[in-house]
Parts: C-alpha cells; structure tokens; sequence
C-alpha cells in the first residue's frame, strides 16, 4: 500500500489526512514543527510522528507538503532530491526563486510535483473551464471573478512576510482559475485596502490583461467577518457567456446565450479535496496528465507577486516570461 506521509498538522494537513484515508491510502507518518499539532493529527490518522523532515522522507513513498508557505521549498526539495513524489499546497512557494528551484528539481530528477490548485476541481469551475473550452461563447473577452470571505486564521497567515497577504494567499486562486480559461497573463494592476488594527483584514481588486487580449477583473478578499465565502466567476465571449455563482455550497447557475440556455440544477457539491488527491493519485500510479503542472504553480506564483508588487507601488506590472 501506498504510504503518504503528511507535512503540517493544521487545518490543511488535516483535511488532506481525512481524504487519504477516504481513499484507502496509508498516511504513515506525520511531521509538523509543532510536536503538539503533530501529535493529534498522527492519532487521528494513525501515523508516526516524525521528529524530522528528514525522517518522515525514509518512511513514506509519497510527501504531501501543507505547512506555511516559506517552508515549502526547503522540503518539497528534500523530498524530491530523494525521489519521492510531491504534492504541495497552493502557493507553491513564496518568492519566484523558490518556487523555480522546486520545479528544476522536479524537471532534473524526473520525479512528480503536483501543486494543489484545488478550485480547479470544484466540479462547477470545471464545467464552466470545459464550457470555455469548447468553444459554448466563442472567444473569451472579459473575465471577473470574486473570492470573499473571512480571514481564515491567525498566526502565520496575517505575517505578510510570511503568507503573502490575501493576494498571494487567496487572490492566487482566482489567477490561476483565470489563466486556465483565458490563457497566459501579460499585465496586473492592483489595488488593496486594509483595515488598521484587524489582524488579515484587507480586500484587494486586480485588472488583468491577458497575452489573448481579454481583460480581466478579479477581487479576493479576508473581509467578511462572518458566514460562508462568497464566490463568482463569469467569463463573457463574443458567442455568450457562462457564470457561476456559489456560497459554500458552491452550487453552480451557468448559461450563455439567451436563446441558448445551458442552466445547470443547483446540487449538493463533489469534495473537491477528495477530487483532487484521488486525481494526483491517478497521475502516480496509471500515468494520467497532471490537470495541475508544477509549471502552472509556478506561473499562478509568478501572477499573483506582480499582483503583490502592484499593490505596493501603485503600477501596473508586465509579466516577464518565466525562466526555464
């Protein structure tokens, strides 16, 4: 049997843990820079604690990375250095160099790195993607998303240094969602707005230009103090257009056309976190196409820091294209 083992013992380390195990596959070992936080996940998963990256790597076939973002590139090398195969939370990491220095040891020792993107398994953006796709609204000309909610914890997550903010940390969804519809992003400009005094409170909108010539009007934001996130994305062409708009529940209403309705029934959602790790699976094992390159979180990283540098000096950024 598989053994996975699982880096970070907090929220997303859990989640992930929870879907392994749905799966049928070993979580084995459990290692988190926080012995306490590790501690509860492995008696919760049934693994190991591991006292060391290190130790975790000998133990497992496969390393799934859910710790902070400023860790991830340190492991996810280590991991790879050893041959063992990587899934790593969104952001792949939080400075470009880092990021490429992850995808150059994939690509050299020919060993996975899947990047876990996971609106892109939200079954009604990727009914809407395959819409896009097709060709239902002809040439996409204007893209708009929103992502909203409330802030999703403390600690490493309001350290700027750390997380990135809401930009890097959750706006980097809606760039990713948007570059797989629209194609590759040449210009980002960006303003934010922040709450003094509110540990995470800030709301940023984003106009992006697309190498396609679409425009784009994406906005994330850890503002809402309470309920459910608020979500919406709508891709306009110059055959129709398709929507989506969702809670939680992340129900989908999409058409195009008047005269050519394409409603979709308002039904109870696939885990998209189930979705995706039994996708990465299927990439390990049978060989299927990643839907989500190592090369595609590098380029959502490389979007949402000109996105983080707009915000800061009040410019837009143009794109440099990513090195090889």
């Amino acid at each position: 049997m598989l053994r996975v083992g699982i880096v970070g013992a907090g929220g997303m380390g859990g989640t992930h843990a929870d879907r392994w195990r749905q799966l049928g596959v070993n979580v084995a070992a459990v290692y988190s820079r926080s012995p306490a936080s590790a501690k509860r996940l492995a008696e919760r998963a049934g693994a190991a604690v591991c006292e060391s990256m290190a130790d975790l790597v000998a133990q497992v076939d496969l390393v799934d990375i859910c710790s902070p973002t400023t860790a991830h590139r340190d492991q996810a090398l280590l991991a790879l250095r050893a041959g063992r195969p990587v899934i790593c939370e969104k952001p792949l990491a939080r400075h470009l160099d880092e990021g490429l220095d992850m995808v150059r040891a994939a690509e050299e020792t020919a060993t996975p790195l899947y990047v876990a993107h996971v609106v892109r398994f939200f079954p009604e953006y990727t009914r809407l993607h395959a819409l896009v796709a097709e060709g239902a609204i002809g040439r996409p000309g204007v893209y708009r998303s929103s992502r909203v909610g409330g802030m999703p914890g403390q600690g490493w997550f309001t350290d700027d240094e750390a997380s990135g903010g809401v930009i890097l940390d959750l706006m980097i969804h809606e760039f990713d969602f948007a570059r797989w519809c629209c194609g590759e992003v040449e210009r980002v400009f960006v303003r934010q707005a922040r709450w003094p005094g509110t540990p995470g409170g800030e709301h940023a909108l984003a106009v992006v230009r697309f190498v396609g010539g679409a425009i784009g009007h994406i906005e994330a934001g850890w503002s809402r103090a309470a309920g459910p996130r608020l979500t919406q994305v709508e891709v306009a062409g110059d055959g129709g257009l398709v929507e989506v708009r969702g809670t939680a529940a992340y129900t989908l209403q999409g058409y195009a056309r008047p005269d050519k309705a394409l409603w979709f029934p308002d039904q109870p959602p696939d885990d998209p976190y189930l979705m995706q790790l039994r996708h990465f699976l299927d990439c390990l094992t049978n060989g299927t196409p990643p839907l989500v390159t190592a090369r595609d979180g590098l380029a959502a990283l490389s979007i949402s820091l000109a996105a983080l540098e707009s915000a800061a000096t009040g410019w837009p950024v143009t794109l440099e294209p990513l090195p090889q």
